[in-house]
C-alpha cells in the first residue's frame, strides 16, 4: 500500500492516492482496532492458552500500528508535496514586492476582488483535491482539505516572509481579499464539501493567524482620513476597511516577519466538531471564478 500510496502521489493521481489513504487504509485500521478490542477481551478469557494468545494478540497490535506509520507516512508526503506546489506557483505568480507597497488613498476604492496570482493557486493545488476528494465519504474528506489548506496558507506566509514583501495600507486590503478567496473556495459549490468537513477547515488554527496577519497589517498607522475617504469608507461598509482609518499618525509599511504560524501536522485529525461558524462563515460571499 505504501508504494502504491506513493506512486500515485509522485504522479499527483490524487484520487487514486485517497482511495488508498483515506479508503482502504482507514478502513483497515478501523476494522483491525474493533478486532483487537475482541482479541484482548477473548485472550482475557483464556487462561490454558494465555501466553499464545498474548504472543498472537503483540503480533496484530504491530501489524496495526505498522499501518498507522504508513498512512501517516503518506499524508506527510502529501504535504511536503502540496507546499511545494504552492511555493512553486507563489514564485511563478504572486507580485513582486514593490507592487504591495503602491500607497492607495481609501477614496479611490478597496479591493475589489482576488487577484489573478490567487486564483491561480487555488486552482493549482486546492481544486485538484477538491476534485480527488468527493468519491470518497463524506467523514473522509476534511483532513485531506484540512492539510492541503494548511501547507498552501504556510508556504503564502513564508513566501511572503522569505520576499521580504512588506505592505501599505492599499496592499494589506489587497491581500486580506486574497486571503478570503481560499476561504470561499472552501465554501463554494465547486470545492462540493460537505457543510460538516466545510465547518472543520474553515475552523482549522491557520485560518486564524492568517485573519490576523492581515489585521496587523490593517492596524498600522496612516494620516487622519478626509472627509471624502471617511465617506467611501462608510459606504463600503466592509470588514476590511473600517480598521485601518481610526489611527490618527502618518502612515508606515508593515511586514509579517514577527508573526509565527504553527506547524502543519499531518496525525491531526479533525474528529471532535469544531465551534460552529455563522451561516456566513461557511458561504462564499460571491463565486470568485470557482464555478464548475
Amino acid at each position: 500500500m505504501s508504494t502504491q500510496a506513493s506512486r500515485f502521489l509522485a504522479t499527483w493521481s490524487l484520487q487514486r492516492f485517497f482511495v488508498i489513504t483515506q479508503g482502504d487504509l482507514k478502513d483497515f485500521i478501523e476494522v483491525s482496532a474493533e478486532f483487537l478490542s475482541l482479541a484482548q477481551a477473548t485472550c482475557e478469557a483464556m487462561e490454558r492458552q494465555q501466553q499464545t494468545s498474548q504472543r498472537i494478540f503483540q503480533q496484530l497490535q504491530r501489524s496495526t500500528a505498522h499501518f498507522g506509520v504508513v498512512l501517516d507516512e503518506a499524508l506527510r508526503h502529501f504535504v511536503s508535496d502540496c507546499t511545494k506546489l504552492s511555493r512553486e506557483t507563489l514564485e511563478q505568480t504572486m507580485p513582486d514586492r514593490r507592487q504591495w507597497r503602491i500607497s492607495s488613498d481609501l477614496s479611490a476604492g478597496c479591493a475589489e476582488g482576488p487577484s489573478a496570482y490567487v486564483l491561480a493557486l487555488v486552482a493549482t493545488v486546492l481544486r485538484p483535491v477538491a476534485e480527488a476528494l468527493q468519491p470518497l465519504e463524506v467523514d473522509r474528506q476534511a483532513q485531506p482539505m484540512g492539510l492541503a489548506c494548511s501547507a498552501l496558507l504556510h508556504a503564502w506566509m513564508e513566501h511572503i516572509v522569505r520576499s521580504r514583501i512588506v505592505f501599505s495600507v492599499q496592499g494589506g486590503l489587497q491581500l486580506g481579499q486574497d486571503l478570503w478567496a481560499v476561504r470561499d473556495f472552501v465554501a463554494s459549490e465547486a470545492c462540493a464539501l460537505g457543510p460538516v468537513p466545510c465547518g472543520h477547515v474553515l475552523a482549522l488554527p491557520v485560518f486564524l493567524q492568517a485573519e490576523e496577519a492581515v489585521r496587523c497589517l490593517l492596524r498600522q498607522p496612516r494620516r487622519p482620513p478626509t472627509r471624502s475617504e471617511m465617506a467611501a469608507a462608510h459606504l463600503l461598509g466592509g470588514r476590511c476597511c473600517s480598521s485601518c482609518i481610526h489611527t490618527p499618525e502618518m502612515s508606515s509599511d508593515l511586514g509579517l516577519e514577527n508573526l509565527e504560524f504553527s506547524t502543519v501536522d499531518p496525525q491531526v485529525t479533525p474528529t471532535s466538531e469544531p465551534s460552529q461558524p455563522s451561516p456566513d462563515a461557511v458561504k462564499p460571499r460571491k463565486e470568485q471564478g470557482y464555478g464548475p
